[in-house]
This record gives structure tokens, C-alpha cells and sequence, in this order.
């Protein structure tokens, strides 16, 4: 970034501001929510909302035992016949769906296991997810 001897220092209080300091308002806000009881209630119905989306994903792929969190807001899904990423990625994207094939996450050498990772949280409601993991299911079988 490029700026004048004259905006120094409003830029460096600004990136500051922005980077490092807590903002009041949202120090404000938490507080109240903690004080009043509300963020208990909104942390119970976060977790209520993911079991009933894992629940979901469960009746379409069971877990198996000791899989990850079990209010986890993302399932790894093991796939082993569809090899080409980018083209699984694509053909689900076209049924209106998006995931992200795990060879996306590699920062080394590729593995033999293969997964896709299944979102429970991006929908706008537990029945869009339904829908989505039923044409999931179709579509891998």
C-alpha cells in the first residue's frame, strides 16, 4: 500500500483500529448477551441445529463409531470410486449442490483415501439440507 507522509499515521491507527483492537460496540453487545443469558440460549440452539443436521447427514451416510465431533458443522465423506475431482465437483455443482473434494486440502503428497467434506451448516434450513444430501446420495450411488 502506497500513501503520503500526510495519511501516515491515520492509516496506522486505522489498521490497528481494524487488526488489533476489540471493537466496543461488539464488547458492548457480548456482554449484554452474557449477562442476560441470551448467549446460552443461542449456543443451545446452535448445538440443537447441528445435531439435527448430523442427524440428517446420518440418515443418508451412517457414521461410523468415534468419527469427528458428533455436533460437527462438517462431515468428511470417503468416496472411492470417482477419482477425478475436479469432475465430481462440477457434476454435483450442476445438481445444485457444493462440496469440496479433499484433495483440495492436500499440502503434500496426494492419498490413497478420498473423501469429500459435507457442509451441514451452509443451508438456509434443514429441509434445503435434506434435499441436498438426498442428491448427494443418489448421485454417489
Amino acid at each position: 500500500m502506497v500513501y503520503g507522509d500526510a495519511l501516515r499515521e491515520k492509516i496506522l491507527q486505522a489498521i490497528f483500529n481494524i487488526n488489533v483492537k476489540t471493537s466496543s460496540l461488539d464488547a458492548e453487545v457480548i456482554t449484554e448477551l452474557i449477562l442476560s443469558g441470551k448467549a446460552h440460549e443461542i449456543v443451545s440452539q446452535k448445538k440443537q441445529l447441528a445435531q439435527s443436521a448430523n442427524d440428517i447427514y446420518s440418515e443418508y451416510f451412517p457414521l461410523r463409531k468415534n468419527v469427528g465431533n458428533p455436533l460437527s458443522f462438517y462431515r468428511w465423506l470417503p468416496i472411492q470410486e470417482h477419482n477425478d475431482a475436479l469432475q465430481l465437483e462440477t457434476d454435483l455443482k450442476m445438481l445444485g449442490i457444493r462440496v469440496f473434494h479433499s484433495d483440495r486440502f492436500l499440502s503434500g503428497q496426494t492419498t490413497p483415501d478420498k473423501y469429500l467434506r459435507i457442509a451441514l451448516s451452509s443451508t438456509n434450513s434443514l429441509e434445503e439440507l435434506k434435499i441436498g444430501i438426498k442428491i448427494l446420495k443418489q448421485y454417489l450411488n
